[in-house]
């Protein structure tokens, strides 16, 4: 655990260490000035959409937004995104394949997304695409988050915990970092789900259930996320559990402005005792 603290310090800091000139990424993949203007001079209402793409067998995929802006490109399995400035309203989303990258002709795509002013939204590509590999629910769909920052104590991160490991059922999940003492955080979470946890900083040992007989299944060492940010970033990390195409399960972690892409924790290795 000490050494993927240290190995994520140092990419943290490496990132974070870069030149700072408060700008924005617009979808169109161009910067723009915080406070950017429309042609009428006036600041324009726009609120911020980040993506995240946990789809095991969905290969690269590109996103438009009404079918004329074209917002991410090649974004691959466990990548994730910077935020992107969108223009306040409904719009629709596409997900094209890159070799053919046609808006008009996508492979998935939803209607209605709502953006409103200054608000923030993760959404996350879940589930197989292939209807081969579909079985009980998990096919490809898109999860949309809206991000609550508000009110987060000293000292506190808030993990916006998701499910999004297609192949496994209902979980519970628990801190474990003291054995003798493990704790419930969440119980019965279906595949999509999401929560929002406020957990003061430090190191943990989180576990999941997948058959509620009170014994971890596998067990993740999570680093001190909130120690290691610096200071001015918020302290709100998705940390999402996801499998890859042999069912194996991760835990993929995201911090805004530190790790935009995000963070893989493979589980550990060794056998957990039961609770």
């Amino acid at each position: 655990m000490r050494t993927l603290a240290l190995a994520l310090g140092l990419s943290l800091f490496t990132m974070g260490c870069g030149d700072d000139d408060d700008d924005d990424t617009d979808p169109t993949g161009d910067t723009t000035e915080t406070g950017d203007t429309g042609d009428t001079g006036e600041p324009m209402d726009a609120g911020m959409v980040r993506v995240v793409h946990l789809s095991p067998d969905a290969g690269a995929v590109n996103i438009w937004i009404d079918e004329t802006v074209e917002a991410f490109t090649d974004l691959g399995f466990t990548a994730g995104t910077a935020y992107g400035s969108v223009p306040t309203g409904d719009h629709s989303v596409q997900i094209t394949d890159p070799s053919t990258n046609d808006p008009t002709d996508p492979v998935f795509a939803v209607d209605t997304v709502p953006v409103a002013t200054d608000a923030m939204y993760t959404a996350v590509a879940y589930g197989y695409a292939d209807p081969g590999n579909v079985t009980d629910g998990n096919g490809f769909g898109v999860a949309y988050i809206t991000e609550d920052t508000s009110g987060i104590a000293a000292d506190t991160i808030r993990a916006r915990v998701g499910h999004f490991a297609a192949d496994v059922g209902e979980v519970d999940l628990w801190d474990v970092t003291d054995p003798e003492n493990p704790a419930l955080l969440l119980e019965d979470i279906d595949f999509t789900d999401s929560a929002d946890l406020d957990l003061p900083f430090g190191e943990y040992t989180i576990c999941l259930d997948v058959d509620d007989d009170m014994a971890c299944d596998l067990t993740f060492s999570v680093p001190d996320f909130g120690a290691l940010l610096p200071p001015g970033i918020t302290p709100y990390a998705n940390v999402f559990a996801f499998n890859d195409d042999e069912g194996n399960v991760s835990i993929f972690a995201q911090i805004a402005d530190v790790v935009d892409s995000g963070v893989v924790l493979p589980p550990n290795t060794e056998e957990a005792e039961e609770m």
